[in-house]
């Protein structure tokens, strides 16, 4: 019997089993699992310039980053929208490659099932498709940010 686990199959048991907390350390390596009771909604400051501490992923950089407003086709259009979230923790890509164009910009028609971004985790591209038809009209997170589960990736003004 194989009692080694991947740190996949380590954070899938983390999420199906009822505990809170999970620390592991071997060596130089440290992993830490924290439930949050559930995440805080996210209300962007466009006033604001603190700098966001980004979420730790072990053996991932720190990348801070400070609020930038979103670019939306009209503020009152992006408060009603539907918000697209991140399903894991990772590093949000809104382009398949560096030198590819971007899968949707703000004022891109998507249809449900479109692919709408990237968040790697692990060395796996985990694609992010559109959950209803619509036009974008926000995009949160920069190209290259370290997102959280449940963090705002894209908001899309449902088709009617």
């Amino acid at each position: 019997m194989n009692d080694n686990l991947s740190i996949p199959q380590i954070m899938k048991l983390f999420a199906e089993l009822n505990i809170q907390d999970f620390h592991y350390e071997c060596d130089d390596f440290k992993l830490s699992l924290n439930k949050a009771s559930s995440p805080a909604p996210f209300t962007p400051d466009n006033n604001a310039t603190e700098p966001i501490a980004a979420p730790v992923v072990a053996g991932a950089p720190i990348i801070e980053a400070t609020t930038v407003p979103e670019t939306t086709a009209a503020p009152k259009e992006a408060d009603t929208a539907h918000v697209v979230s991140s399903p894991l923790v990772g590093t949000f890509y809104n382009s398949p490659a560096p030198n590819k164009p971007p899968f949707v910009e703000v004022g891109s028609k998507v249809k449900k099932g479109d692919t709408i971004a990237i968040v790697e985790a692990m060395k796996v591209m985990n694609t992010i498709e559109a959950d209803c038809s619509g036009t974008v009209v926000a995009i949160i997170p920069a190209n290259g940010t370290l997102v959280e589960f449940g963090y705002p990736l894209v908001k899309i003004n449902k088709a009617n």
